[in-house]
């Protein structure tokens, strides 16, 4: 038989011969008798209940040997409760324990990482990217699993590179070499994306596994530094065509990519905190004085193409000549005319094998922030940069690259091309 205390409060014991109660109220016997005795009022008002109140309705309780329980609104359940609590108890040891093994698992990875040289770069403006120092560059995570692949890589002799420095013209010169390699092949460079046609090498996208198994003659980009290509090129030596621009418009250029790259970097800096990373060396493939400068010192090597983007601008027929040339590859003076208009920058804002539009449809990109192709003008850093900025930027040039001989142009005019005549834009 049990009890059922409906609204008191026991201040004793479970099984106690005198129990009190704060408030009057009334006793429910179940399961042995059905009528309700409600308490005398002289038993109110935190009055002691002797065991021989039942005497008083006709009815002996021996308060000793029966068990009492709370029922909270009459529908308390103690071993639902209690399996509740248990069931509470098991999910935060659970729970707990998920969290110590992944911050042991992280702390492990760190030190892996330690021993092979590489150290997480820390600062809370980067929300989801990884940046890692590696041999004193800055690289992205996705890069830092493929480390050895990307050491290991087999070089062939008649591969052509195009290696830079993000946002320095990479695309545009990709899409040059693209069309003197494939006999100007319109068509494909209009209908095909170009990561398909001119992979980038450490990027998720086709993969590095893909590339390698490509046919020959391969085209790949590449932003990694000179100290990090692949060991086998400097045996097997292939074309390498570098592009590099003036640092502050590629800070700028670098600060709205990042932006519309929010899906994936997370990043809401103003462009004063992008400015700051990259003067610290804290935006992915930086330094950027040191990707540039290892580079101009291999020049003059005969498979090496040093170009500048501000050349591309004062003269792209010119610059489509010289690669065409360095590619062994000699055009017709019409053939470059071609290349020009369809290289010309407006062209391929609206070419969605060139503008990466595909990136929203993976939404990686947000064309909100900025477009891919944004203005690509020379000296648009004018517009962004406070003194300060530029002080700091011209101390780090004069300092890094005072007796290298290469100089930068940071303000040009645009030319206007003579790449349009009926028959050039009847054939692109």
């Amino acid at each position: 038989m049990e009890i059922m205390l409906h609204n008191l409060t026991v201040t004793r014991s479970r099984f106690s011969s005198a129990l009190y109660f704060k408030k009057c109220s009334q006793i429910n016997f179940t399961k042995f008798y059905s009528k309700t005795v409600r308490l005398h009022p002289k038993f109110c008002s935190r009055q002691k209940l002797k065991p021989t109140l039942g005497l008083q309705h006709g009815l002996r309780i021996d308060f000793v040997k029966i068990p009492i329980r709370w029922n909270s609104g009459g529908s308390g359940n103690t071993e639902s409760r209690r399996q509740k609590l248990l069931l509470a108890t098991y999910v935060s040891f659970g729970i707990g324990g998920i969290l110590i093994l992944a911050i042991t698992g992280r702390e492990i990875n760190k030190a892996r990482l330690r021993f092979h040289g590489i150290v997480e770069v820390d600062d809370s403006a980067w929300k989801r990217v990884k940046l890692y120092k590696y041999k004193d560059v800055s690289i992205p995570g996705h890069v830092v699993k493929i480390l050895d692949n990307i050491e290991n890589f087999q070089v062939r002799e008649d591969d052509i590179w195009v290696v830079s420095y993000p946002r320095s013209g990479t695309t545009w010169t990709q899409e040059i070499v693209y069309l003197i390699k494939s006999g100007l092949n319109f068509e494909a460079a209009n209908s095909q994306i170009i990561d398909d046609r001119f992979p980038f090498l450490e990027f998720m996208y086709p993969g590095i596994q893909n590339v390698g198994s490509m046919s020959s003659p391969r085209l790949i980009k590449t932003h990694l530094p000179l100290g990090l290509l692949p060991k086998e090129i400097h045996e097997k030596k292939p074309k390498i065509i570098y592009v590099c621009r003036n640092p502050k418009d590629i800070v700028v250029s670098y600060y709205y990519f990042t932006r519309m790259m929010k899906p994936v970097t997370r990043f809401k800096g103003s462009f004063d905190d992008f400015f700051r990373l990259f003067m610290q060396d804290k935006v992915p493939y930086s330094p950027w004085w040191k990707h540039v400068l290892e580079f101009w010192q291999k020049k003059d090597e005969e498979n090496v193409l040093f170009l500048k983007y501000e050349d591309l601008k004062k003269d792209l027929e010119g610059s489509i000549r010289q690669i065409a040339d360095f590619l062994d590859k000699p055009l017709s003076n019409l053939d470059v005319k071609k290349i020009a208009y369809h290289c010309q920058f407006e062209n391929m804002k609206k070419n969605d094998s060139t503008n990466f539009s595909w990136g929203t449809k993976l939404g990686i990109l947000d064309l909100t922030e900025s477009q891919f192709m944004r203005k690509g003008e020379v000296g648009d850093w004018r517009s962004h940069f406070n003194q300060d900025n530029n002080e700091q930027i011209n101390k780090m040039i004069s300092f890094r690259f005072h007796n290298s001989g290469l100089r930068f142009d940071y303000d040009i005019k645009d030319p206007v091309l003579d790449s349009s005549p009926s028959d050039v834009r009847t054939v692109v």
